[in-house]
């Protein structure tokens, strides 16, 4: 079983931002299969890394549709993003120095932390956007 399964309710009804939130929830739930097969340290940093890279280039889509289209709340929402990923880097950075593991909380958080964004603040901007035509 996922540990995050893919609903309508994590849907924006943006096609492009709803493929990448898809692809950061394959990536977590890989990290979960990960973590419950044992694998070793440069799997899960393998796609630690992965999910780092994917959020920042996610993150930075995000941001160019908000220039793009002058949406108000933008620059705060950069700065949740700014925050959320840090937390992801801090995260990567613990497992790969050996100070934590992937555990069952790790997982939880990671979950917490894609579907809180994208139900509290993704969906606020979905509208304005898709009235400006994305």
């Amino acid at each position: 079983m996922a540990l995050i399964e893919w609903s309508e309710e994590l849907s924006t009804g943006i096609e492009q931002v709803d493929a990448q939130h898809q692809r950061l929830v394959d990536i977590i739930n890989e990290l979960h299969v990960a973590m419950l097969d044992r694998r070793e340290k440069q799997v899960m940093s393998k796609i630690f890394t992965e999910l780092v890279d994917y959020t920042k280039t996610h993150f930075a889509y995000e941001e160019k549709l908000f220039a793009e289209h002058g949406y108000p709340a933008g620059r705060a929402h950069k700065l949740q993003h700014e925050e959320l990923a840090q937390k992801v880097v801090d995260l990567k950075d613990e497992f790969d120095a050996g100070n934590t593991a992937v555990t069952l909380e790790v997982m939880r958080f990671l979950r917490e932390w894609l579907a809180d964004h994208i139900i509290a603040s993704d969906k606020l901007y979905a509208p304005f956007l898709i009235d400006k035509g994305v």
